[in-house]
């Protein structure tokens, strides 16, 4: 599986694919800067979201390429004082552009999840994230999104994981969460669903991507 991570902020992280053209998603103009006379500016994102529903039911996740975007919430900065602010639209419209692989880190605060950038608190609750994307596969039963999960304190992990299990098995906005499955799986088993990926083995069972 390749993945396209699209910053829009920082045109030098763009990652290129090296898979055949017919597994590429459409372009995503939304995140793609030019400039002009020594200003970036960003053309209107298309919708572009549902090209995974074209593709075979047969067809394995590991031979996809998949656009993604990191630090995939950072448009919630306002003041960007560490350069940090690496998104410039929100979830839904990166989802409806093509984007199939969001990147969030993970805090507890009160027993509740929430979603930071890298080591930047912010005022979002996982469930809040989630509902994002739920909202968008609800729309597109035949997508799937992937989410990579780091955790913000390496020490909170059990706490952490213990939390995202019972939001998955509990919590209405969470049926769609899967946590066991492989490059090896197809995607006519996980249309609709939001695969969950581990950067730091977050989850037991969860796929491991660095």
């Amino acid at each position: 599986m390749k993945f396209c991570f699209i910053n829009p902020l920082e045109s030098e992280d763009l990652e290129t694919s090296s898979q055949p053209e017919r597994l590429r998603p459409p372009a995503v103009p939304g995140f793609i800067p030019s400039v002009l006379c020594g200003h970036k500016f960003f053309k209107e994102y298309k919708k572009s979201g549902n090209f995974i529903s074209e593709l075979p039911d047969d067809r394995r996740i590991g031979e996809l390429s998949i656009v993604g975007t990191r630090e995939s919430i950072s448009y919630l900065l306002i003041d960007d004082i560490e350069n940090r602010k690496r998104q410039e639209i929100n979830i839904k419209n990166q989802l409806d552009s093509g984007v199939h692989f969001l990147d969030i880190t993970l805090y507890v605060d009160s027993g509740i999840i929430m979603v930071s950038i890298g080591d930047i608190y912010i005022d979002k609750a996982f469930g809040e994230f989630i509902f994002d994307v739920n909202l968008f596969l609800s729309y597109h039963r035949l997508e799937l999104v992937m989410i990579k999960l780091k955790q913000m304190f390496s020490n909170s992990k059990p706490y952490v994981s213990d939390l995202i299990n019972k939001f998955r098995e509990n919590n209405n906005g969470g049926s769609r969460l899967v946590t066991n499955w492989g490059l090896n799986d197809t995607l006519g088993m996980h249309r609709g669903k939001i695969l969950l990926a581990s950067e730091d083995n977050l989850l037991n069972n969860c796929l491991h991507i660095n």
